[in-house]
């Protein structure tokens, strides 16, 4: 790690990875090594100078723990008989294309000249722009002279696109779907309307998937079951093939041959806002076989677009109840058309080169997931290897953040509530990083979406916390706990049982809402689904591998930026060609960026064999900064310029600044240099800092399903002529101020929550004596009650005063261990005159957050294990 002063203003970021003792989790741990011994410089004390410092991860005076990283190694059972078993080697496309490119001494970015030009297709194709936006661009005279754009005109750029390899085509079938006999003015009439289905083979999307070297290492090809612990009594559940379902089809198909899930999902959209009615109606393809963090991530192109069914207006039948019949059964009419080449390839297999070069044949499984369906003669009926009654995955989104959680629970708890009561407690909720702020509560909101789902879930039991009945309360800590169990990217045995019996909890406490006259009735169908959720991770893996957020994401790509891209006159051709284009670009970029990670491959052999030392260096790098001792690691950002200590404490609300800095310098350095310090002396402040924090992997959490962890200490900035006056914010953290040593102790007895007030370095002067490595200037709050709320299980605590005075210090940024949220207490009486930015100042108690994020969550969960176990 570097850090380095430049001039008098500090700006850019700043990557510090360093931990000082204690600075994990409160497990036992061996006896601190001394401290270290800084060599002496010959820069004076109060000199200027000071030349850049390397800090190496070693070079800070607080050890890192081992037993912090300390990682799980899961037991893994093969299936038995052999599975996924290669019939032999082929050269994967990309493979074939560049033997091709070499022999015909053609460039890797043809039928582009230069790498220039395809860096500028690749632009104009992604920018959004129209085609006649396109064209007008080609022909500005400033183009043509400078011979920056190689292309005359727009078509004659369409015409290189068009020259790309592409996937699978798209056809088009169309008919007519014939009306009910309706009489007008006296005359029998029969109408009539034309449909078109655009569709494209599904086994050779799956050709593609299956071949792309993209996911090679996010590929699986045979099931397997995992197991933590002793005995293989903790069964683990992650990925697709980690469940049952796989492990019993892989014994239904010939030995040795793959299984291929293929997963559907198809939902309508609408394309225009306000005028128009256009909707779009796309199904989209995944295969089981890659790894659920690569096919959420719509950058990954994991998930392909295998039709555009129809949505006509079926006028031509007389009544609403008929069109809703003609309407299903034209949709299982169009997937019918559109699945068939899935019997065939499922029943007798195909042969298919895989992203190892390895060719399998594969069985394929339909799993047609998140489609409604009626009571027609459904698409499914000739799909081999199915059963359609376990194919129904669980969909966190609309039935537990949007179904369970906004439709009927919010809706019971403000019906408990006294009017404005909860909007005024959610208007005044403490900010965090990852929160959206509620300015006019929740019942003024116009649009809900998955977001607002997320956030109202994230605060909602502190929110009713002493307002509602116990039990009301309890209700709702149930369902909190059963949705982020539901949430966990990674399953135990153990998990689904605290998962199971948090929904126990919840339907009988949720009696509740109906004896208070609440809610009518429990006959509701989202509710019955959750019971399913339990055996599904069982089958088919985690939940979140089935969340049809991505879907809803995808729609974004597949249909409404196709729609704005067409004329908007019979637009579906235009969308199929629109995204043709776009997958021919995203399949040249893949072979672009294989052929050039080739290319850095060969370099680094060749240097390998050159330089023995050099490879040893290179090794020794990436083992510091790997990063996997799970120790945080704090990315700064936003600085400002160099400010006295006097300044700081002004502007950022710490009037005993000064006194904690010289408190910090006589225990961490010397008694005898404190009267070094002096409140004229320049420091440099941050406003922000990201945390980088990786958890063992004994808590069931994967960092990519939170956002950053941030944490925020800037004062209040006044209105200008240009921009908006912005509130003081000083974040609340949990700072780890000890190690546990002892069995005994609860885990959360070393953990105390602080607020974050300044971010900054030591004046220049004692870098010599200290490592410039950033500290922190808090305020403390009492450890954590030993025994949580009663009502909402969370832990709770307020500040730490001293003679009546709130206690601060300076701590190293390293002890801050993850950003928290703390929720004032309410109590039972809503107080009106407080405010988002007025709360932590004004209230006594707070409630440590339990589901400010998954991370939080996911922690906690595991402490509470430990400490009863």
């Amino acid at each position: 790690m570097v850090y380095e002063e430049a001039g008098e203003r500090l700006s850019g970021t700043e990557s510090f990875g360093y931990s000082p003792s204690g600075t994990d989790f409160p497990y036992p741990s061996p006896a601190p090594s001394p401290p270290r011994e800084f060599p002496p410089s010959p820069v004076p004390l109060d000199g200027a100078a000071n030349p850049p410092i390397v800090l190496a991860a070693q070079d800070h005076p607080w050890p890192s723990h081992p037993s912090y990283a300390a990682t799980v190694e899961d037991d893994v059972e093969d299936f038995p008989q052999p599975a996924g078993l290669s019939e032999g080697t082929r050269p994967l496309v990309f493979e074939s294309q560049r033997r091709a490119d070499l022999k015909s001494h053609t460039s890797r970015y043809s039928p582009f000249n230069t790498k220039a030009d395809w860096e500028l297709a690749e632009w104009l194709m992604r920018s959004g722009m129209s085609q006649k936006a396109r064209d007008e661009f080609m022909k500005l005279e400033t183009m043509r002279e400078s011979g920056a754009v190689p292309w005359a005109n727009n078509q004659a750029f369409l015409r290189k696109v068009d020259a790309l390899p592409k996937g699978p085509g798209w056809e088009c079938e169309s008919w007519t779907v014939i009306g009910d006999e309706m009489e007008e003015e006296g005359e029998v009439i029969q109408g009539s309307e034309d449909v078109e289905l655009w569709k494209r083979d599904p086994v050779e999307c799956i050709r593609e998937l299956m071949g792309n070297p993209a996911f090679r290492d996010s590929m699986k090809y045979k099931p397997e079951r995992r197991f933590r612990g002793t005995g293989r009594q903790c069964r683990v559940y992650h990925e697709m093939w980690t469940g049952d379902a796989w492990w019993e089809m892989q014994k239904k198909i010939p030995t040795g041959h793959t299984v291929a899930p293929v997963i559907l999902a198809s939902d309508k959209t609408q394309l225009t806002h306000f005028s128009g009615n256009k909707s779009a109606w796309p199904v989209y393809l995944t295969l089981g076989n890659i790894a659920k963090h690569v096919r959420r991530k719509p950058s990954r192109h994991a998930t392909v677009l295998i039709g555009y069914l129809p949505v006509p207006k079926l006028s031509c039948f007389s009544t609403p109840e008929r069109r809703s019949i003609e309407g299903w059964r034209l949709f299982h009419q169009c997937m019918t058309k559109l699945l068939e080449p899935l019997i065939e390839a499922g029943r007798d297999g195909v042969e298919i080169v895989c992203a190892d070069r390895h060719v399998r044949r594969h069985g394929l499984s339909a799993n047609p997931e998140q489609l409604g369906y009626k009571k027609i003669w459904p698409f499914w009926v000739n799909l081999p290897h199915h059963n359609i009654f376990e194919c129904f995955t669980p969909d966190i989104l609309h039935q537990l953040h949007k179904g369970n959680f906004k439709d009927h629970l919010v809706k019971w708890c403000l019906a408990l509530a006294k009017e404005g009561d909860i909007d005024q407690r959610f208007k005044a909720m403490t900010p965090y990083s990852s929160l959206r702020h509620f300015a006019d509560g929740i019942s003024k909101v116009k649009q809900w979406t998955g977001t607002e789902y997320k956030n109202m879930e994230k605060i909602f039991l502190g929110v009713i916390a002493d307002l509602l009945p116990p039990k009301a309360v309890k209700a709702t800590q149930a369902l909190l706990d059963f949705i982020h169990y539901a949430r966990y990217p990674i399953h135990t045995t153990d998990s689904l049982a605290r998962m199971e019996s948090a929904l126990t909890d919840y339907h009988e406490l949720k009696q509740i809402f109906f004896d208070e006259g609440a809610c009518d009735s429990f006959l509701i169908p989202k509710l019955h689904a959750m019971s399913h959720y339990i055996d599904m991770i069982k089958a088919k893996g985690t939940a979140d591998g089935y969340n049809t957020e991505s879907p809803e994401r995808l729609h974004i790509d597949f249909a409404k930026l196709a729609y704005r891209a067409s004329n908007r006159v019979n637009p579906t051709k235009q969308m199929s060609i629109w995204l043709q284009r776009q997958e021919a670009m995203n399949k040249k970029r893949s072979y672009v960026s294989w052929v050039e990670a080739l290319y850095t491959q060969r370099r680094r052999q060749r240097r390998e064999q050159v330089e023995v030392i050099e490879d040893e260096v290179i090794a020794a790098s990436v083992s510091q900064n790997s990063h996997r001792d799970g120790n945080p690691r704090h990315i700064l950002t936003a600085s400002s310029s160099k400010s006295t200590i006097t300044e700081i404490a002004t502007t950022h609300g710490a009037p005993e600044l000064h006194t904690a800095l010289k408190s910090f310098l006589s225990l961490h350095i010397s008694p005898l240099i404190v009267s070094q310090i002096h409140s004229t002396d320049h420091i440099s402040v941050w406003f922000r800092t990201r945390i980088d924090l990786s958890l063992p992997s004994d808590i069931l959490y994967d960092a990519s399903t939170d956002g950053p962890d941030i944490i925020e200490a800037h004062p209040a900035k006044p209105r200008t002529k240009w921009t908006k006056s912005k509130a003081a914010r000083y974040d609340t953290a949990l700072l780890l101020q000890c190690v546990i040593r002892s069995e005994n102790c609860l885990p959360r007895a070393g953990y105390q929550a602080c607020r974050v007030r300044a971010i900054f370095t030591l004046p220049r002067k004692f870098q010599q004596v200290y490592p410039p490595i950033p500290l922190a200037y808090v305020e403390l709050y009492e450890k954590f009650r030993t025994n949580a709320e009663i009502n909402t299980g969370m832990w709770t605590t307020k500040r730490l005063k001293r003679a009546g005075t709130v206690v601060h210090e300076v701590v190293p940024l390293g002890s801050i261990h993850m950003s928290c949220h703390l929720i004032p207490r309410f109590g039972s009486h809503t107080w009106r005159a407080l405010t988002k930015d007025t709360a932590l100042d004004r209230t006594t108690q707070f409630f440590l957050n339990t589901y400010a994020s998954l991370r939080m969550f996911s922690l906690i969960d595991h402490f509470v294990l430990v400490e009863n176990t």
